[in-house]
């Protein structure tokens, strides 16, 4: 096993030019850091004033360094440091109830949460399925090493937006090679984290299409699923194999009431 220094590119993403066209002239258009679409028009983002670096920014965001591709180890050191300080990249586990019927259907024995932060979905999935659980995030040194071998599934959430459009074709490739099968899950909007560079946290936020062409030149076979943001772009990777719909339900009834009291009670 090696271990895998890895990172988003400061110096790449500060050179990185958004495309001008809004999302309504061209499919694919990106949305500028900080704006969000009405009336086909940007809009400045009225969202929560954006916090410094190090204090908690969104209750979604996780840790997003996943690839090979040598980049900023600086940028890793200032996420390390945040994960030091506080639970960052925990609550992708709200997903959970959308995420079970899907293994229920697709039944893996082994599973990746590539980018997992410090989350306890892995220990969840787990827990629903038996499966062999693997962990990579090269921001956390406990899960720095990236794991070798194929899994039947790869789990990504809320990653692949921290990464700037020039550096997501290495890490997508790795995520195929990875996996035989794959959940990915992409915010498309912008974050309330601003990092010290001036720049959104969200380095690339576009819609859901552009999601999909992207993917798709490692993923042949993409299927929108429902998660619980409509903000997400969210996809699976392979066709069901037996439909259940009152199986499913029920399985997804019952982890939304247990999400829905641990909120109440503020575990999550």
């Amino acid at each position: 096993m090696t271990t895998i220094s890895t990172g988003v590119s400061t110096a790449c993403a500060q050179n990185a030019k958004l495309p001008a066209e809004t999302m309504g002239s061209a499919p694919g258009g990106a949305i500028p850091p900080g704006r969000t679409m009405a009336g086909g028009r940007f809009n400045t983002f009225k969202g929560p004033a954006a916090r410094p670096l190090g204090r908690r920014a969104t209750d979604h965001h996780r840790s997003f360094f996943p690839t090979r591709t040598p980049m900023s180890e600086d940028l890793i050191q200032q996420y390390r440091v945040i994960h030091g300080r506080e639970a960052y990249g925990n609550t992708s586990v709200k997903n959970l109830p959308y995420l079970l019927p899907l293994l229920d259907d697709l039944k893996p024995a082994s599973i990746i949460d590539f980018g997992c932060g410090q989350s306890t979905l892995a220990d969840e999935l787990q827990r629903a399925t038996g499966a062999r659980i693997a962990r990579y995030d090269p921001a956390i040194p406990k899960y720095s090493v990236r794991p070798e071998g194929k899994f039947d599934l790869l789990v990504n959430v809320d990653v692949l937006e921290h990464v700037p459009e020039d550096e997501l074709e290495p890490i997508i490739a790795d995520m195929a090679a990875l996996a035989r099968n794959a959940i990915i899950i992409v915010d498309m909007g912008p974050a309330v984290l601003i990092l010290p560079d001036g720049r959104n946290a969200h380095v690339t936020q576009q819609n859901e299409e552009w999601w999909k062409q992207r993917l798709g030149t490692h993923f042949p076979y993409l299927e929108p699923i429902r998660v619980r943001s409509r903000r997400r772009a969210a996809f699976k990777t392979w066709k069901t194999r037996e439909a259940r719909p009152l199986r499913h339900f029920l399985i997804f009834l019952k982890a939304e009431i247990i999400y829905r009291l641990r909120k109440i009670t503020g575990r999550r």
